[in-house]
């Protein structure tokens, strides 16, 4: 299943206050940059923010194309999430040079991303989603409960 209106949104860079901030659709996602914030007080690298506002992003898309609110998720649409990324191909912006998808790269010896996410970048996105939705629900945002799995019962 593709994903209509993958490209709604974004993640913008500021010079002051919290650096990286979720755009959905077209406006600073308040949950979002919460909790974001708390991460940096917390002394998250800019790396984590980042990372973590490019998974947040990429939930918020498919959570638009289902028409389902972030605040009224569901167990069962984490579960979609993680079916739709096993089945979904990464957006690899490759030279024409680069090594095939999979490969070892033979200067780093390093895999080269492959065309489906791993499922260590599944567990993450999930990792950073239930950290979502614990501190939303610890500040009265979202769900009464955690939609997300927590990490004992993923594979």
């Amino acid at each position: 299943m593709a994903v209509a209106g993958a490209e709604l949104g974004s993640v913008a860079e500021f010079e002051l206050g919290l650096q990286w901030r979720v755009l959905f659709p077209d406006s600073e996602h308040a949950a979002a940059s919460g909790f974001l914030r708390d991460l940096a007080a917390s002394d998250c690298s800019l790396a984590t923010l980042r990372s973590y506002a490019y998974d947040l992003l990429r939930w918020f898309r498919f959570l638009h194309a289902r028409w389902t609110a972030w605040e009224r998720v569901e167990r069962v649409d984490v579960r979609e999430f993680v079916e739709w990324l096993r089945d979904s191909s990464q957006r690899l912006d490759r030279r024409l040079d680069a090594p095939a998808p999979g490969s070892v790269n033979p200067v780093t010896g390093k895999a080269t991303l492959g065309t489906k996410y791993a499922a260590r970048t599944i567990n993450h996105h999930l990792s950073v989603l239930f950290g979502f939705y614990e501190w939303a629900c610890a500040a009265d945002l979202g769900p009464l409960i955690n939609p997300v799995p927590a990490q004992r019962s993923r594979c």
